[in-house]
């Protein structure tokens, strides 16, 4: 048998993880409505483009790149911002999926490289090959840091019965802007679910004596077979389960989606 104590999970309390998927949903949609300019699979042609096409533009006068490069900036600035908060949040949701934290972990690094091209930018004369860089290195670490979410974000929409999750996940390796936005209003779907089952009349102590029989007979329980039979999202059965577990009113771990009997 696994060593099972290695991978035992907890979970916080309901109404943490609910304040948590709220925040992460808010800061989700703010920074997804300013992202359309910085997607990671469009920045490199967008940017090479611009960059390219300046010495070639007819009327490219001094002040007719600087207006251009001034009407860039708020977009440049306040996205990487907003992202940066984004991921914060989602960090703090690692107990749902660890990919959510490298990929948030990624994701900042991607903003961070974006925010530093936006300082150099108005400087472009002098600072051209390294704004250039700094926009093409964020770009190589943002699309590293989207495969990561939509992996943690697909799986969170899975154990949350949340399809907009699911489907905002799978849209958001090619745009961004629209994935980011579904991806945010589905974890605040989400946030709510988790706060109306703490107060739904449901027989948990009927659940739990199902789950502590199984457990005494040495059989293990998949959570998502055993919570959709019972009429639960696994999500929530997991956090009442790392409850017990806390308290030990069951004697059990919580590995991953299952449920192991506890090793004497």
């Amino acid at each position: 048998m696994l060593n099972s104590r290695k991978f035992n999970s907890i979970y916080p309390p309901p109404s943490v993880i609910s304040e948590d998927l709220k925040n992460a949903g808010t800061w989700w949609i703010l920074s997804s409505i300013f992202s359309i300019v910085l997607n990671p699979l469009i920045t490199i042609l967008w940017f090479n483009t611009f960059i390219a096409g300046l010495p070639n533009l007819e009327y490219s006068t001094p002040t007719a790149v600087s207006i251009l490069i001034i009407m860039m900036i708020p977009f440049l600035l306040v996205t990487p911002i907003l992202q940066v908060i984004a991921y914060n949040y989602t960090m703090k949701l690692d107990y749902l999926d660890k990919t959510l934290k490298w990929g948030s972990l990624f994701g900042m690094i991607q903003s961070i490289m974006y925010l530093l091209g936006a300082v150099l930018l108005p400087f472009y004369s002098y600072t051209l090959s390294l704004t250039v860089l700094s926009f093409y290195i964020g770009s190589m670490i943002g699309f590293i840091s989207i495969v990561l979410l939509v992996i943690g974000f697909f799986k969170t929409g899975e154990e949350s019965d949340n399809t907009t999750i699911k489907i905002g996940s799978a849209i958001l390796l090619f745009f961004t802007f629209i994935g980011g936005i579904l991806i945010g209003y589905g974890l605040k779907q989400t946030a709510v679910d988790i706060a109306v089952f703490t107060i739904r009349k449901i027989n948990w102590d009927k659940i739990k004596n199902d789950i502590k029989s199984k457990l005494e007979n040495q059989e293990p329980i998949y959570i998502d077979y055993f919570a959709r039979g019972n009429g639960l999202i696994p999500l929530v059965l997991k956090i009442k389960i790392s409850e017990w577990i806390s308290k030990e009113e069951i004697k059990g771990f919580l590995h991953r989606g299952i449920i192991l009997p506890k090793e004497d």
